[in-house]
């Protein structure tokens, strides 16, 4: 796993040491640039890692645009296959491997893999019962790294086995949407600030907070879970700045915000459009973690918010990526 990303991606091991602060430098070999140093593990000595050629090749080519997307996934969960009588439940013969698509993330392109499909191979190159592949000269590595030669919107070729018969499909690369954001690094998170109530998107920024102390469950669940829609963000309702207005919901924090006056949320900027045009006495917010809602007076926590963010010093009542 990269330090920085939180990605799984193809490292190799140094036996250099590797201080905090003194990564960045190429790796040579044969008077060659194989890869760049940029991690340890402190759980020996002289024990580091360098990015894999792979992975740079991967930036070079992303980069060209002048943007970076970044790897993408096919969308899938998947179980390995290393039990026979599996194999044999899923119509497998006794020479073909593979591993079974458990589930299929919401955004994944339709009609190309099922959940209960086996995939036996991709882009021509046949997968182990235990999800490796040999290259040609004869590594073996887990299949999600040819995936991850791949740019966004190329296509993969997949071999699949469903009810006994081998089918092909082409599937994209595509980002991965999920539920808890990626780290938010050089810029500051999105929020928005109502009546003393901070919402902010769910990320990995926002669970490091924590330190060494657990996330509440509500929030570490959803590791690895996809949005159905590109749009869908994870709102959490963070903090409640005290005020009479709020009075008796300053401890009703870090939950998920899920319905504003009974219509789903899908981001922070459709929270803010609701409750700015919500022309209702009343507005409740449904969150999770507790049995009654949060309802307030809506002319009341408009008119209370220049005072609480004086009172906060907050200069802003939200802060919006472009």
């Amino acid at each position: 796993m990269y330090s920085h990303s939180f990605e799984y991606l193809l490292t190799a091991q140094l036996d250099a040491a590797i201080n905090p602060g003194n990564s960045g430098g190429p790796i040579f070999f044969d008077d060659k640039v194989v890869g760049i140093a940029f991690q340890g593990n402190r759980r020996g000595e002289n024990l580091g890692y360098m990015i894999h050629s792979d992975v740079i090749r991967h930036f070079l080519t992303d980069i060209k645009d002048g943007k970076v997307d970044g790897f993408g996934i096919l969308g899938f969960v998947y179980l390995q296959l290393e039990n026979p009588d599996t194999r044999r439940y899923l119509k497998m013969k006794p020479d073909q491997t593979g591993v079974l698509i458990r589930s299929v993330n919401p955004l994944t392109q339709k009609d190309t893999i099922q959940k209960g499909d086996v995939l036996l191979a991709i882009d021509g190159m046949t997968i182990a019962n235990n999800g490796n592949i040999r290259l040609s000269d004869g590594q073996s590595r887990n299949f999600n790294t040819i995936i991850q030669r791949k740019q966004i919107g190329e296509k993969m070729n997949l071999t699949l086995l469903r009810d006994g018969k081998i089918i092909s499909k082409l599937l994209p690369i595509r980002k991965s949407h999920n539920k808890i954001q990626d780290h938010l690094w050089d810029r500051g998170p999105e929020y928005y600030i109502v009546g003393g109530l901070v919402f902010t998107t769910l990320s990995h920024s926002f669970l490091e907070e924590w330190g060494k102390d657990n996330p509440p469950g509500e929030f570490t669940r959803l590791f690895g879970e996809e949005h159905s829609s590109l749009t869908d963000e994870t709102i959490v309702l963070t903090m409640v700045l005290g005020d009479e207005v709020n009075m008796g919901y300053q401890d009703s924090a870090l939950v998920i915000v899920h319905n504003v006056n009974g219509k789903p949320v899908k981001n922070l900027r459709e929270l803010i459009r609701m409750v700015e045009t919500c022309q209702s006495e009343f507005i409740t917010f449904s969150v999770n973690g507790h049995d009654l809602p949060i309802t307030l007076d809506t002319k009341k926590i408009r008119d209370a918010t220049p005072r609480i963010l004086k009172r906060y010093r907050v200069p802003a009542d939200r802060c919006l990526k472009d």
